[in-house]
C-alpha cells in the first residue's frame, strides 16, 4: 500500500491522502487541515486497525457546497460555492436572500447545473442546516464560522458590485439631536433598573 499526502491549496479546509492498494487501485481520503499526518495515517482503513477502532472523521472525498447568508450594510444575501471531489472551486453564486427554503432550491439548483446529484452542505446557518437535514442527497453539516469564511470573503470581495447591481444606498449617520436623546434615555433607562443594583 502507498500513501500520498497532497496538500491543500489556498481557502481549503482539508488535505487529500491520496491510497494506492495492492491491486493498484486509488482511493482517496480527506482529513481536516489540522489533523496531523501521522494520525491520519492510523485512521486509514487501509492499516492494521480494527474496523470498530476506526475514527469516524475518515470519509470518501466527495462534493462540497459551502453557503451562508451574509450581508452588505443591512441587506441579506445568500452566497454558496461548489467546490469538486478533488476539492477545487467549481462554481459560485450570490443572490439576495429571500427565505430559507428558496435558498436550500438555490443550492440544489446549483449542484444540478454542474451534474452532482448528492454533496456534503457546511453552512454555519442553523435554519439552512436544519432544513438540509430534511433534503435527499444533501448531506449537511453544521459548521463554526471560522470553517465557512469562504462566503463571507466573496461577498466581501463583490460588495461594490453588488451595491451597485441592486442599488445599495449606505444608511446615512444618525443626526446629532438624535444622537443626544438616545444618550440621555440610555442614562434615564439605567437609573430607572436601579443602576445595576437589581436583577433585570
Amino acid at each position: 500500500m502507498q500513501v500520498h499526502f497532497l496538500e491543500p491549496e489556498q481557502y481549503r479546509k482539508f488535505y487529500t491522502a491520496l491510497v494506492t492498494d495492492e491491486k493498484g487501485c486509488d482511493h482517496r481520503f480527506f482529513f481536516g487541515i489540522d489533523t496531523p499526518r501521522e494520525r491520519a495515517l492510523k485512521m486509514l482503513p487501509f492499516s492494521e486497525m480494527d474496523a470498530g477502532d476506526q475514527e469516524s472523521e475518515v470519509q470518501i472525498l466527495r462534493w462540497l457546497i459551502i453557503c451562508n447568508v451574509e450581508y452588505i450594510e443591512s441587506t441579506p444575501f445568500f452566497a454558496a460555492i461548489l467546490y469538486d471531489q478533488e476539492g477545487q472551486r467549481l462554481d459560485e453564486l450570490i443572490l439576495p436572500f429571500e427565505s430559507y427554503e428558496l435558498a436550500l432550491l438555490t443550492v440544489r439548483e446549483l449542484a444540478d447545473r454542474n451534474g452532482v446529484e448528492s454533496f456534503e452542505l457546511w453552512t454555519s446557518d442553523n435554519r439552512l442546516y436544519v432544513l438540509s437535514l430534511h433534503t435527499a442527497g444533501i448531506a449537511g453539516v453544521i459548521k463554526h464560522a471560522s470553517d465557512t469564511t469562504d462566503t463571507s470573503q466573496m461577498v466581501k470581495h463583490n460588495s461594490e458590485i453588488l451595491k451597485e447591481l441592486y442599488k445599495l444606498t449606505p444608511k446615512p449617520p444618525l443626526p446629532k439631536w438624535r444622537a443626544f436623546l438616545v444618550s440621555i434615555l440610555s442614562k434615564l433607562i439605567k437609573q430607572v433598573e436601579g443602576d445595576g443594583r437589581y436583577e433585570v
